[in-house]
């Protein structure tokens, strides 16, 4: 998160089994929700479709925007392994931005497992991942929020995983 940005955590829409942490950020006078996500894949695919949707309809009652990121262990890339998470995010109505791989090894198909996902994709932009030298295994992923400023419109990094 920038430092420039006002934020308040909201421990009380932290998610039970998915290990987060939840964050508002007012732009422009708009509440966004940002959480940090991440599902050790010790958590069964139940118990994590189970908890991302109720901790989804607290957040969704209380903020009309909404930005989940991180890593949940769920290889966008495969029909079989996204299923979960596909189902999630169709009975939320949240999309995901990111759409090339973001984890690489050397004996392994690259994956896709770290996600930017919302409810207001039109005002995610600028989504990039790319390789870098702080792991051997996972590409750094980026983006920015189009804002509406007197009419203008102005692109803020929002955050980086």
């Amino acid at each position: 998160m920038r430092s420039d940005l006002a934020s308040d955590r909201q421990k009380h829409l932290e998610f039970k089994t998915i290990e987060s942490l939840c964050v508002e950020v007012v732009i422009n006078a708009k509440k966004w929700l940002i959480a940090g996500l991440y599902r050790p894949q010790s958590i069964t695919d139940n118990e994590f479709k189970n908890d991302f949707i109720q901790s989804y309809d607290k957040i969704s009652v209380k903020y009309d925007n909404i930005v989940f990121l991180g890593d949940l262990n769920y290889d966008l890339l495969s029909k079989e392994k996204k299923q979960t998470l596909e189902s999630a995010c169709d009975i939320c109505d949240l999309e995901n931005v990111v759409k090339d791989a973001t984890c690489f090894t050397q004996h392994a198909e690259p994956t896709l497992n770290d996600v930017i996902l919302t409810n207001k994709k039109h005002n995610i932009q600028n989504v990039v991942n790319f390789n870098c030298a702080i792991s051997d295994r996972t590409a750094e992923v980026s983006c920015s929020l189009k804002l509406s400023m007197d009419g203008a419109w102005y692109h803020r990094e929002l955050v980086k995983l």
